[in-house]
């Protein structure tokens, strides 16, 4: 990409890692840059090299920049953000701008659930088939802090948040695993939530491939197809055309449409809504060239996210499993319906406005739920109260009902359907707190 294609002159909104990250990336590249965040302690802890400004002031100064580069935390309702779109600047995402500056094929790999173990997986199979991937994005490595750098592949996590203000973004493939509902509390609806994914289809340079579920609607399939991309589509139920990739969860196997069946002789998957990742990596892999061999061996050594369905502790005849990622209701209920015996939920969180009416299938499957946290009247109207149900205040008050409900041979899982955001930092504060209260019970028994 040309460097011509740098800003004269940048602020930047927002100083979390992207925001910190793009700041970085523009002031190396010759950019006059300015930095602010609502967040005072924040700004004031910065030490980077371009200059750090309070909001009323960037507010003030905001005809001295061409252009304002956004993090993903800053809503698009944001009042700067809103006043410098009236004022005709450029507005961009720090993912968006970054994506000008990648010199390699950029795989953008976008959905509600099961991005993170998409992108590392299909790194890995990148990895077994001797070819450089760097992943990046949303993942936690800010696409500015691996733009430039060499490799064959850089395979991002793109979230919604940061496809509010796309720019020009145009990546070589394109994959949509599922869109469920989730983040509505800061999108407006459900169908802006699904036009932000829906716009990585539609940069001004079509991608090279496109890669969608074989049960993706009506709509989705139309706006792959318009982007002129290869299509490929993954799935469990065999109809999805000439060129996809299938998966069956009984006999771990992948079914490619050119080729013989790929064999999963690992532990991993466990559940079906892994293997859908596994076909949804496995359908880029194969069709940017990645032998099968490559592709069986990534899924063989790949290695579980955190906080992804991961077996925590055992004890006292109890499993406990932590899905702390499940942090939508779609997400929660594909953790629940990997077990097939005895189930006690903990879910709650802070919503996000989400539809909540999924977890209703969830509790026809479950021994019993404890409700936590600010979402926790909600749900008990979902789940129906009774006795097999308990609404409490806080994780740790959820995690000693929930010990008191199970019985030998039961599964303790904490699939949230709901963000941390409530009583945590992050959903990996909840979960490290969930692990640390089953180690606790497992090693003492009580």
């Amino acid at each position: 990409m040309s460097r011509a294609l740098v800003p004269g002159s940048a602020l930047v909104v927002g100083l979390g890692r992207s925001g910190v990250a793009v700041a970085s990336m523009l002031s190396k590249r010759g950019t006059n840059v300015a930095v602010t965040d609502d967040d005072g302690a924040r700004l004031d802890a910065y030490t980077g090299a371009a200059a750090a400004l309070d909001r009323d002031t960037a507010t003030a100064r905001l005809g001295d920049f061409g252009t304002v580069v956004v993090s993903p935390g800053v809503a698009c309702t944001d009042p700067l953000l809103v006043a410098a779109a009236g004022a005709g600047l450029q507005v961009i995402s720090e993912f968006a701008l970054a994506a000008r500056f990648v010199e390699v094929p950029l795989i953008a790999i976008t959905g509600t659930n099961g991005k993170s173990t998409t992108v590392s997986l299909l790194a890995r199979m990148f990895e077994e088939a001797g070819r450089t991937a760097l992943a990046a994005g949303n993942i936690g490595r800010p696409l500015s802090s691996v733009a430039g750098l060499e490799a064959d592949h850089i395979v991002a996590e793109v979230s919604s948040f940061q496809l509010e203000w796309p720019g020009d973004l145009s990546p070589d493939v394109v994959c949509l695993l599922n869109i469920g509902s989730d983040h509505l509390d800061r999108h407006r609806d459900l169908a802006t939530y699904r036009r932000t994914k829906l716009d990585l289809f539609r940069g001004p340079r079509p991608p090279r491939l496109a890669v969608i579920s074989e049960t993706a609607d009506d709509d989705i399939v139309s706006v792959a197809e318009a982007s002129g991309a290869e299509l490929w589509r993954f799935g469990r139920t065999g109809a999805a055309g000439a060129s996809a990739v299938l998966a069956d969860i009984d006999e771990r196997r992948l079914y490619p449409s050119r080729g013989a069946p790929i064999e999963l002789s690992g532990p991993w998957p466990r559940a079906a809504h892994d293997l859908d990742n596994a076909a949804a990596a496995a359908a880029i892999a194969l069709a940017l060239g990645v032998s099968q061999q490559a592709v069986a061996r990534g899924c063989e050594r790949f290695e579980p996210l955190e906080h992804r369905l991961a077996l925590v502790a055992r004890g006292g005849g109890l499993s406990f499993w932590d899905d702390s990622k499940a942090t939508n209701p779609d997400a929660a209920l594909a953790s629940v319906e990997a077990f097939e015996g005895p189930v006690v939920l903990l879910v709650g969180g802070d919503d996000k406005g989400a539809d909540l009416s999924p977890l209703a299938t969830a509790a026809a499957r479950i021994k019993g739920a404890v409700a936590f946290g600010a979402a926790r009247e909600r749900l008990e109207g979902v789940f129906g109260g009774g006795s097999n149900f308990y609404r409490v205040e806080t994780l740790e008050d959820a995690f000693e009902r929930a010990v008191e409900m199970a019985e030998a041979g039961d599964a303790v899982l904490l699939a949230p359907a709901c963000s941390s955001l409530d009583q945590f930092v992050d959903y990996a504060e909840r979960g490290r707190r969930f692990a640390e209260l089953a180690a606790k019970w497992a090693e003492s028994g009580v």
